[in-house]
């Protein structure tokens, strides 16, 4: 029996019970597009917003709004255009996670494995609570929010109600998933092997792996992308399953990458930032990080901003790799930048007062190069 049609009698529908996500899942599913206008240094804070505990998991654009959770337990969104707090939903217990996967598909995650769904004017919309602790990012399929367990479920519920739409539970070990257009699913386990799954539940095709897996898996554009605990990235055509390329790198990624149409931007668990071509791989340059580099970077224009766990934020330029920029928030950075219009937030934790603060900050307006008009 081929490799394929073993995988097709281990596949079978779920019911309706509720089951959890485990295990590290990048979901992205496009190019993060650059934000605008150019942001241009010096930065200075417009606004500071403070809150109790520290930030949980990253936080995520949604609309005209930054939505975050935090470990004591509130779900909070800043008003972007306002420069101020929109609201706050108070959890039962202590948050671990935060996704925003559309303007009204807010999702949080306690640790105590439940999920709040929140709406975009600050509403509890529902609660479910899942059979095992779950951890790892969530991400969207058709409309609908996925995630997997590490036992082998992979389930989908509808983003309004909660409820299980539909899913499958398969007899291997899941470490990652993520979306491919015209492939369904990219599953990773623990071996050498990717599997590519249909809504059916069929088989979409299979890619071998020189190496298990290391980091979240990042879709965009027609292919994945691997980080690998050999210590290359690589590129899987979603067409032909093919490797197009691949590259050394120091380390595996430690976070999910960026990009835009040409380049795809990540950073290593040594602390290197990359900007590689899409296309054939060709690096087009790569940079030391200044902290240890456990963030995402962030697009803005022609730079890319780069947080570490230091107090100090760096923009780098897309093409030349040059450091544009920096600037110094004051205290440890806890999360990855936000990059929204004219503004970038960012979010540091002072330990003495078990506080945390959002900085909303902006840069130098340019100059008016237009003739006056007589």
């Amino acid at each position: 029996m081929s490799r394929s049609n073993r995988m097709r009698t281990i596949v079978r529908i779920l019911g309706v019970g509720a089951y959890g996500f485990g295990l590290a899942l990048g979901a992205s599913t496009g190019p993060i597009k650059p934000a605008a206008p150019e942001i241009r240094f010096p930065l200075h804070v417009e606004a500071k917003i403070e809150y109790d505990g520290e930030i949980a998991g990253a936080p995520a654009l949604a609309g005209d709004m930054v939505v975050f959770a935090t470990n004591a337990g509130m779900i909070y969104a800043v008003d972007v255009v306002q420069k101020a707090l929109a609201w706050r939903v108070a959890a039962e217990v202590p948050l671990s996670g935060l996704w925003a996967l559309g303007p009204e598909t807010i999702i949080a995650l306690d640790v105590d494995g439940r999920l709040l769904s929140v709406s975009a004017g600050g509403f509890l919309r529902w609660t479910r609570d899942l059979q095992e602790r779950p951890s790892g990012d969530l991400g969207l399929f058709e409309g609908k929010v996925f995630f997997v367990a590490g036992d082998g479920a992979l389930t989908l519920i509808d983003p309004n109600t909660g409820a299980n739409a539909w899913g499958y539970r398969l007899t291997q070990v899941l470490t990652g998933a993520a979306v491919l257009p015209g492939r369904g699913f990219a599953l990773a386990s623990p071996g050498r092997a990717l599997t590519f799954l249909y809504s059916s539940g069929q088989t979409a095709g299979e890619a071998t792996l020189a190496a298990p897996v290391a980091g979240p898996l990042y879709a965009d554009d027609g292919a994945l992308y691997v980080s690998l605990d050999d210590n290359t990235f690589r590129r899987l055509d979603a067409r032909s399953l093919a490797w197009r390329w691949s590259i050394k790198t120091g380390r595996p990624i430690a976070a999910l990458p960026v990009a835009d149409d040409e380049r795809i931007y990540f950073v290593t668990a040594n602390n290197v930032l990359y900007a590689v071509k899409k296309k054939n791989g060709e690096m087009v340059w790569w940079q030391s990080i200044a902290g240890r580099a456990v963030f995402s970077p962030a697009l803005s224009g022609g730079q890319i901003f780069m947080a570490a766990r230091s107090s100090r934020m760096t923009a780098y330029n897309k093409e030349t790799g040059q450091a544009s920029g920096s600037f110094d928030a004051g205290g440890v950075l806890q999360a990855s930048p936000v990059c929204a219009g004219p503004y970038i937030l960012v979010h540091t934790f002072d330990p003495a007062s078990s506080k945390s603060t959002c900085l909303i900050l902006a840069g130098e307006t340019p100059k008016d190069t237009a003739p006056k008009k007589k």
